[in-house]
């Protein structure tokens, strides 16, 4: 009976250390998330193709016409996309560009008082066209946009970048396709530590970005999606991972940027001698709230063999004993202590 528990342990030894790695899923395995992403790059790029600034609400604009100073002047955007000139009344200048909203006004004049208007718009004062980038950010603010062409990277380097206690994920909330600027993010005071609070009042839940390909020196075509004004960025910490089982130092850890589990139980002081690296694994939360466990390789992932594991917060990574190694470190530790125990009662005798 004995021999044949011990045979199915080796079995049982073998089996697992021939496994692969279980990889857990990654935001761009999500086909939904990448559909949003894809349709979304691909319409912001093609707003984005003549570099132009769209008037927001909010922006000074500056207006200029050859020979008639009474019309020239500076004018702010108002809520409903408005400017109000002189002689002219009402003009729609949200979502405009400066030479759109110079020619509306130049036909304008030309079909009601000048024969040959030269006229000049400039945005005296970017205001209307706002990102927010908070989180785990060296400098989070709102951002006025320079220009058309800024994007997600843009705006995190003006930003000064991500921390080290950044996770490996960015949620972005684009705002409603709405030229004007009127629609405004729900967004008031400190953002805590969930990326739902940026929601932009559609319903929507915010789009994930991995960092993971970037932390890999490749490229993540997500950071060149050209925002625009209501926009929100943000960055996750890292907050917290957990190495528990047969390790020299199981707690809790800080999750640091682009940590990964080989790099976690390093932080934890290594494998104990007990340890078996065929029998490590990974709990992870799903976007639904399912926990689910993966089993890894985790001499593959230390040899270079297999790619390491990127942690994402909350994390359990837990390493079991090697039934053998854990029988010898039982009788081991029990000797050692009829030792101290044994040494102790000498000295106190003696």
């Amino acid at each position: 009976m004995r021999s044949r528990i011990m045979i199915t342990i080796s079995l049982a030894l073998v089996l697992c250390a021939c496994a692969a790695t279980q990889r857990p899923p990654r935001p761009n395995d999500d086909v939904v998330q990448t559909s949003r992403l894809a349709e979304l790059l691909a319409e912001r790029s093609r707003d984005a193709d003549d570099g132009a600034y769209r008037i927001g609400v909010g922006d000074k604009i500056r207006v200029s016409v050859a020979r008639a100073e009474e019309l020239s002047g500076e004018y702010t955007v108002a809520e409903d996309g408005l400017i109000s000139l002189a002689l002219l009344g009402d003009v729609v200048a949200g979502g405009k560009t400066e030479e759109d909203l110079a020619g509306v006004i130049r036909e304008s004049l030309r079909a009601q008082y000048m024969q040959s208007p030269e006229v000049i718009v400039s945005v005296a004062n970017f205001v209307g066209r706002r990102v927010s980038v908070s989180g785990a950010i060296a400098r989070p603010a709102f951002y006025e946009l320079r220009g058309g062409r800024e994007t997600i990277l843009d705006l995190l380097t003006r930003a000064g970048g991500i921390t080290e206690d950044a996770g490996p994920k960015i949620y972005f909330t684009p705002n409603a396709d709405n030229p004007t600027g009127r629609k405004r993010l729900a967004i008031a005071g400190n953002l805590g530590g969930s990326p739902n609070a940026l929601l932009a009042g559609r319903g929507e839940q915010p789009i994930e970005i991995d960092l993971t390909d970037l932390y890999e020196g490749s490229t993540v075509p997500a950071l060149a999606l050209p925002v625009r004004g209501g926009d929100a960025i943000f960055v996750k910490e890292g907050g917290q991972i957990f190495v528990e089982g047969w390790v020299e130092q199981p707690k809790a850890y800080p999750l640091k940027r682009a940590m990964t589990l080989t790099q976690a139980i390093t932080r934890a002081g290594g494998l104990h001698f007990a340890a078996s690296t065929a029998g490590v694994t990974v709990a992870r939360q799903s976007r639904e709230g399912i926990i689910r466990e993966y089993r890894v390789d985790f001499s593959a992932l230390r040899s270079g063999a297999q790619k390491d594991i990127y942690l994402e917060p909350g994390d359990r990574i837990y390493v079991s004993g090697n039934p053998v190694k854990v029988g010898a470190w039982g009788v081991y530790e029990t000797l050692a202590t009829v030792i101290r125990v044994s040494i102790a009662g000498g000295v106190a005798a003696f």
